[in-house]
């Protein structure tokens, strides 16, 4: 007596239909796929368990057991926006989109302010204006094109990872603008020189002599030193500081804790004692462009006592001000 196998009858017989053949390939693929992911054993395991315990809600019970092999959430992608800062200039944010449960959803962003001064002169405050403008540009062009391809496919916890990616992105732009920069002042240089006409000298009108009666002092007046130029920005700056912190506020909301604490943990890893640092308040500012005495001094700060409420430490500096 013969005994052959599904397989051996469908390749023998050749009236079995090609629809017959292709759905026992199918429920063959499907019960490696299950066997692979054991999906039986969970099932069983579940079921026996459930059987036992009765809940009252059944498929809560289903729920809570399945979340234990649910995936960690994984970046899928980061969108860059125009916003407002808290001083109503333009900046950029971040927007974090994971998926979570087979979906995609936007967990959390960050804004950061922008590198520009906002104090600036009248007449240049236009051209402030464009310069923030165009960094802002190329800050979403840095979010939407290459760190969102940079950070797809990374997992929201691992802060230090996405800083490390951002520290290496920010370093080859910043090689790719000094470059940039050298070439464009190396062509400046073979560049024939444009002669500037000279003025003609003008002659110094001669000082009337007099009595000498009401004559100024001859002490030179103190200059007030000028400001220090501040320190050039990279345009797009602004996009490494959004990433990182949507992606830590990111990660925090999914672990359903405050960001002080998230961040905290980052270096110890059970933070437990916090405490705010002591206020200092200003009371005076002085400096070499003070008048009289108070050129001696730079700044009058008043230092809390250790050990007291916020309450007791500001109360004192506000009578002054009052």
């Amino acid at each position: 007596k013969l005994t052959m196998s599904y397989t051996g009858i469908l390749a023998s017989n050749s009236q079995v239909s090609k629809e017959a053949r292709e759905f026992y390939e199918l429920k063959q693929r499907a019960a490696e796929y299950y066997r692979t992911n054991e999906i039986p054993q969970r099932i069983e395991e579940v079921l026996n368990s459930m059987f036992y315990e009765k809940p009252d809600d059944i498929y809560g019970y289903l729920v809570n057991y399945f979340s234990k092999f649910l995936k960690a959430p994984i970046i899928s992608r980061l969108v860059g926006r125009k916003e407002l800062d808290g001083k109503g200039q333009l900046t950029v944010g971040a927007e974090v989109f994971c998926i979570i449960k087979n979906k995609e959803k936007c967990v959390s962003s960050g804004i950061i302010s922008g590198q520009l001064e906002n104090n600036a002169l009248p007449e240049s405050r236009e051209a402030n204006d464009e310069a923030r403008k165009e960094s802002v540009n190329v800050a979403l062009d840095w979010i939407n094109e290459s760190l969102s391809s940079l950070f797809k496919g990374l997992t929201p916890d691992n802060q230090h990872e996405a800083d490390k990616l951002l520290s290496e992105f920010f370093t080859r732009k910043g090689e790719e603008i000094k470059m940039k920069n050298e070439q464009e002042k190396s062509l400046a240089m073979l560049s024939p020189a444009v002669p500037v006409p000279l003025l003609p000298a003008i002659g110094q009108p001669k000082e009337k002599k007099g009595s000498g009666r009401g004559k100024k002092s001859t002490t030179p007046e103190k200059k007030i030193p000028p400001e220090e130029p501040p320190e050039p920005a990279i345009q797009g700056c602004t996009a490494i500081g959004a990433v990182s912190l949507a992606v830590a506020k990111t990660a925090a909301k999914l672990k359903k804790i405050p960001l002080y604490f998230y961040i905290a943990s980052l270096k110890h890893q059970e933070p437990s004692n916090f405490s705010m640092p002591w206020p200092m308040v200003t009371l005076m500012d002085c400096g070499k462009s003070s008048p009289g005495k108070l050129n001696l001094m730079k700044e009058v700060i008043v230092v809390p006592k250790p050990g007291l409420k916020l309450k007791q430490v500001m109360y004192p500096p506000t009578l002054v001000y009052q």
